[in-house]
């Protein structure tokens, strides 16, 4: 990972049942995004199963008690080669 927005925090847990998740979150109010551009290259997957995994995202934002959920399959996000 490179290029991780200012005071934006990055967990990956490992795959105790074949699924890593990575998760990131905003220091606090002032380091929300207005797009997800900034976000753009950032996570890059490589080694020799890289083409084997199913990926999917879930992003959630929260403006004060407003919590919403965007869920993307793997079709629907846009990898790079």
């Amino acid at each position: 990972m490179a290029g991780i927005p200012k005071d934006w925090g990055v967990e990956i847990v490992s795959p105790s049942s074949g699924t890593a998740s990575l998760h990131a979150s905003a220091g606090h109010g002032a380091s929300s995004l207005f797009d997800l551009q900034k976000w753009n290259g950032v996570v890059q997957i490589s080694g020799t199963h890289a083409r084997c995994m199913d990926l999917s995202a879930v992003i959630t934002t929260e403006i004060g008690e407003r919590r919403k959920e965007y869920h993307f399959s793997g079709r629907e996000l846009h990898l790079r080669k």
